[in-house]
């Protein structure tokens, strides 16, 4: 008996499929999956594994800045930071470019949290979601 995995189309006998085939496979299959725990996702230009973390954020602060810890150990490089916040009727994209200074709502990470800085209030805004994908060392 044989699986077929359509990588440069190879029919792979089950129990004999190379590594880098199930880390395609595994890849493909976190790609979409958000979660609250870290998760492999795939491989960094530089080889480095790249993980894939959600952090719940909470409500957006007035006019402020917010700092959550994100919980992620051993950050190398963050890649990508991206999420939403809603209101319950509106979704704003983590980071938000708004149409002023004061409008836009500017996110960003370290190896220890992740920042939001608010020129108007948005505590109105209850459910906030950040997914950050890194490297680790």
């Amino acid at each position: 008996m044989s699986i077929k995995i359509n990588k440069n189309g190879k029919e792979y006998p089950i129990g004999i499929i190379p590594q880098n085939v199930i880390d395609d496979v595994t890849f493909l299959k976190n790609a979409s999956n958000y979660s609250t725990t870290e998760h492999k996702v795939g491989k960094w230009i530089d080889g480095s594994d790249l993980y894939e973390k959600t952090v719940s954020c909470g409500a957006l602060p007035n006019t402020t800045r917010k700092i959550v810890a994100h919980g992620i150990a051993n950050i190398s490089k963050i890649v990508e930071i991206k999420g939403y916040s809603t209101n319950g009727t509106l979704y704003l994209p983590l980071p938000f470019a708004g149409a002023s200074a004061t409008s836009g709502i500017p996110v960003y990470a370290g190896t220890s949290d992740i920042s939001f800085e608010t020129g108007m209030n948005r505590s109105n805004f209850t459910e906030s979601y950040v997914t950050l994908c890194y490297t680790k060392v």
